[in-house]
């Protein structure tokens, strides 16, 4: 996995301190940060090539950047977003190792599973089966991606709904 950069005006990052910060300010929602981050990096970057200067907050205190130090801030902005994206596509993965969704859950067989039901026991409308925990695995880091790539969150069940209409396109022609 990539490393932050270290010093300059974006501080000292590590992988477990950005962690901590989406943990506790984004309650988890990596998309989030990385909307913010791209907010912020668009925005410098239209500040750039209007030839204007920019204002940044760093430890409390406001820092005036322009010229090449907006350039430096810039790149710097820009590795750390795509740091950010790789841990948030990791820890994404990882945190949906054992996470069970109505797409399925992890096992070794491919049986329907008994009728789901609400919490007023309605029975739910739908088909439901148990993959096989390698297919769970790449659909969740395919839902990862497509979350980070399209900035909205993405699961499983939206990855196999989007699979199953390009298929059934196909099958219809």
């Amino acid at each position: 996995m990539p490393r932050f950069s270290q010093g300059g005006l974006l501080g000292e990052l590590t992988h477990q301190s950005v962690r901590h910060y989406v943990k506790q300010t984004h309650a988890g929602n990596w998309v989030a940060y990385l909307n913010q981050l791209q907010h912020q990096y668009e925005t410098l970057a239209n500040i750039q090539d209007r030839g204007k200067g920019a204002i940044i907050k760093r430890q409390g205190r406001k820092v005036r950047l322009g010229g090449k130090q907006l350039a430096k801030y810039i790149r710097a902005s820009s590795q750390r977003l795509r740091v950010v994206g790789c841990l948030a596509e990791h820890e994404d993965a990882r945190g949906l190792e054992d996470f069970s969704t109505a797409a399925g859950t992890h096992g070794e067989n491919i049986a329907p599973s008994p009728p789901q039901k609400n919490s007023a026991g309605k029975v739910l409308k739908g088909t439901y089966v148990k993959l096989p925990r390698g297919l769970l695995t790449k659909l969740r880091k395919v839902a990862v991606r497509q979350s980070l790539k399209d900035a909205r969150k993405k699961n499983v069940n939206d990855v196999i709904v989007e699979i199953l209409r390009r298929e059934m396109k196909k099958h219809h022609r």
